[in-house]
C-alpha cells in the first residue's frame, strides 16, 4: 500500500493557470503573486512601454523591469511565471498572448481583469472618440479576455474570472463616466455568469476604493475557493478602512 502524498492547504491552486492582464504594478501584481503563493502559475499579460516613451501620466503602462520584477517576486513562491506585452484593445494582441501563454504554461484555469485604465481629462464635452477608447479597453478589452479563455473553463467545469476595476487617474474624470464603465463591467460579470456558475466557473468583480487595500491579495486567493461560488456574479467591495 502506497503512502500518500502530503499536500499543502495553502497551496490549494497547484495545477492550476492564472491569466492576470495588468500584472506587472497595482492591483493586477498584487493578485498574481496571491495566486501564486496558493500554488498556480501565471501568465502576466501587460502593456509594456516598448519604446520607452513613459512618462508619469501614463501610469497604466508598465516598464520591462516592473514585469521582471513581478516575475522574480512569483518565482519565489515556487510557483512559474511568465509574461509579455498585451494590448487588450486588440483582438491580435489578446490572439498572441493567448496563443503563447498557451504553449507554455496553458490555457486560463483563473482569469484576472486588472488592465489599468487610463480616463481623458474631466471636463463637460467628452469627445465620442476618447469615450470610445475607454469603452474599448474597459470593457470590450474585458469581453475579448474572457472570450479566450471561457471555452476550455467550460470544457473543464471549473474556472475564475475575476474584474478588479483600476482607475489611473479617477480623481481628474467627472462621476458619471466612473459610474458608467463600473456599472457596465458589474453587468458584463452578471450576464456572464448566468451562464457560466452552473458550469462550475466563478465570475466576480471586486470594487477598490481610492487606495488599494493590503487584504486584496487574500480576497482574490479566496475567491477561487469553491466557498466562494454562491458570490458568483456578485460584486465584493474591499476598503482600506
Amino acid at each position: 500500500m502506497g503512502g500518500s502524498r502530503d499536500v499543502d492547504p495553502l497551496r490549494f491552486l497547484e495545477g492550476k493557470t492564472a491569466w492576470v492582464t495588468g500584472g506587472a504594478n497595482g492591483p493586477g501584481r498584487i493578485a498574481a503573486i496571491a495566486l501564486a503563493k496558493a500554488g498556480a502559475d501565471i501568465a502576466i499579460g501587460t502593456l509594456l512601454d516598448l519604446h520607452h516613451h513613459w512618462t508619469p501620466a501614463d501610469l497604466r503602462r508598465a516598464s520591462t523591469d516592473d514585469l521582471d520584477n513581478v516575475l522574480d517576486a512569483i518565482a519565489i513562491t515556487g510557483s512559474r511565471g511568465i509574461g509579455g506585452h498585451l494590448d487588450i484593445r486588440s483582438e491580435e494582441s489578446v490572439e498572441r498572448f493567448r496563443s503563447h501563454v498557451n504553449g507554455e504554461v496553458g490555457p486560463a484555469d483563473i482569469l484576472v481583469n486588472a488592465a489599468r485604465v487610463s480616463f481623458p481629462p474631466q471636463r463637460p464635452d467628452h469627445r465620442v472618440d476618447e469615450w470610445q477608447l475607454v469603452l474599448d479597453e474597459y470593457l470590450n478589452g474585458t469581453l475579448r479576455m474572457i472570450r479566450s479563455c471561457i471555452p476550455v473553463m467550460s470544457e473543464r467545469r471549473w474556472g475564475r474570472i475575476i474584474g478588479i476595476p483600476s482607475l489611473v487617474n479617477e480623481s481628474v474624470v467627472d462621476e458619471a463616466a466612473v459610474r458608467s464603465l463600473q456599472g457596465g463591467l458589474q453587468s458584463l460579470t452578471r450576464g456572464i455568469a448566468v451562464e457560466a456558475t452552473p458550469l462550475g466557473i466563478g465570475c466576480f468583480t471586486i470594487s477598490l476604493d481610492q487606495s488599494t487595500p493590503d487584504t486584496l491579495g487574500e480576497l482574490v486567493a479566496s475567491l477561487c475557493q469553491a466557498s466562494a461560488m454562491p458570490l458568483s456574479g456578485e460584486e465584493v467591495t474591499l476598503s482600506a478602512a
